[in-house]
């Protein structure tokens, strides 16, 4: 193939009509006057079927430990220093996200601060003064 050609297939793919089919007056309206929801690309998908016995798809959310739960996790850890998360997860009954929380994280959680709010009286308090 020499260079005309390549041009003249070029030309080609850029003069192919790439628009939609035209419509006609009559169908234009009734789409503007009753607007139908287009259908987004993820509801697309095919969904798989549920069974009877199934679980729903989305996971609830685990207890927070207690302190002597995360205690246990940090001495086994500590005896078996070479148990991955997983494996501790496994023969703790927990997560493998509890699990790292309770190595690395605090034994019980923070206390609460309450600030006071500063009393600014407009008169001094004279009854301390001699």
């Amino acid at each position: 193939m020499d260079l005309q050609d390549n041009l003249d297939q070029l030309v080609k793919k850029r003069l192919e009509v790439t628009t939609p089919e035209p419509v006609d007056a009559k169908m234009m309206t009734q789409l503007q006057q009753n607007p139908q929801p287009r259908e987004s690309p993820r509801n697309t998908r095919a969904k798989r079927p549920k069974d009877a016995n199934s679980i729903s798809d989305r996971k609830s959310r685990s207890r927070n430990l207690t302190r002597d739960e995360k205690l246990r996790i940090r001495i086994a850890k500590e005896y078996f220093p070479t148990l991955s998360y997983v494996q501790l997860a496994q023969a703790t009954g927990s997560t493998y996200s509890q699990v790292q929380n309770a190595l690395h994280g605090p034994l019980t959680p923070k206390k609460r601060r309450v600030f006071r709010k500063v009393r600014h009286d407009t008169q001094p308090n004279t009854s301390l003064q001699p």
